[in-house]
């Protein structure tokens, strides 16, 4: 038997659940926070349905955290929390004078 397009079997894993609760969050909180259905995110949790790039974005906006890491870690993972390589990096206070 021939795969639709929408076969859950041709998504890729992500780590969208894990960040979710590893915030703390339902699904219902989660789908009031991106103005969505906790049946969607139920369904995009499960691989049953897709997700575009503008929910991603608002997906890590939601939970603190880079689109690419929903993607590619576990909250869990040992390098989780290491900066973004293409993030600018912090501004550090400029000081004048000697250094004592």
């Amino acid at each position: 038997m021939a795969r639709k397009d929408g076969d859950s079997s041709r998504r890729r894993r992500h780590f969208i659940r894990e960040w979710r609760e590893f915030r703390g969050l339902t699904q219902i909180e989660l789908a009031d926070m991106l103005n969505m259905t906790s049946a969607s995110i139920s369904r995009i949790e499960s691989l049953k349905q897709g997700y575009t790039q503008n929910f991603l974005e608002a997906c890590a906006d939601a939970l603190g955290t880079h689109p690419g890491v929903l993607l590619m870690r576990a909250p869990t993972a040992a390098d989780a929390f290491l900066p973004d390589p293409a993030a600018s990096p912090p501004s550090l206070p400029v000081r004048h004078g000697r250094v004592k």
